[in-house]
């Protein structure tokens, strides 16, 4: 009986005798996933992003006050929405704007190459850079800080930089009452 309780015991020495008897196997499996990911990184182009960080300054009623919006925070529960962060959440999300911002600055040929444009009309190419733009373009709206997050990315960190500050002049243009 006492002989079978020690083959019932696992000793550590047992798995390590193991590894040290497979350790070109484990070398040589460390050493491509190694080599394979220092080519993959190598290979794969960067995506640089850019973000914007928006805290929209809404007018609130009387029902929305500081006051219920601090008491609503102490009990855990996320402020009242002003109707100017939805308002703006809903704008960097449309189509208008990725529209116009491609239209001002031209942006077609930045995202496609000549050979992807040729053969289309105007429109089909406007509504593939739409679409490739809301891609690369992601709107956040974290109600409890009322704080609204625009990133945009892109493989140049210039060009990241630029469509973020596009669609916030963008969003400038329509937020701003002109007169």
């Amino acid at each position: 009986m006492e002989e079978r309780r020690q083959d019932d015991e696992i000793d550590p020495m047992d798995y390590l005798r193991v590894v040290w008897r497979h350790k070109r196997l484990i070398a040589s499996i460390m050493a491509v996933g190694v080599v394979g990911t220092a080519i993959a990184s190598l290979i794969m182009t960067p995506v640089y992003e850019s973000r914007a960080v928006i805290v929209p300054a809404g007018i609130q009623s009387k029902d929305q006050g500081a006051a219920s919006g601090f008491l609503a925070m102490q009990f855990g529960f996320a402020p009242p929405v002003t109707p100017a962060s939805v308002e703006i959440v809903n704008l960097l999300k449309s189509n208008i704007l990725r529209e116009r911002l491609i239209r001002t600055h031209d942006l077609l040929p930045l995202f496609f190459t000549r050979k992807q444009m040729r053969g289309k009309t105007e429109n089909q190419l406007l509504w593939d850079g739409i679409r490739y733009l809301e891609k690369r373009t992601t709107v956040n709206f974290n109600q409890k800080d009322n704080l609204i997050t625009l990133s945009c990315r892109y493989m140049d960190p210039g060009k990241a930089r630029d469509l973020a500050a596009g669609m916030l002049a963008g969003l400038n243009d329509y937020s701003v009452p002109h007169n």
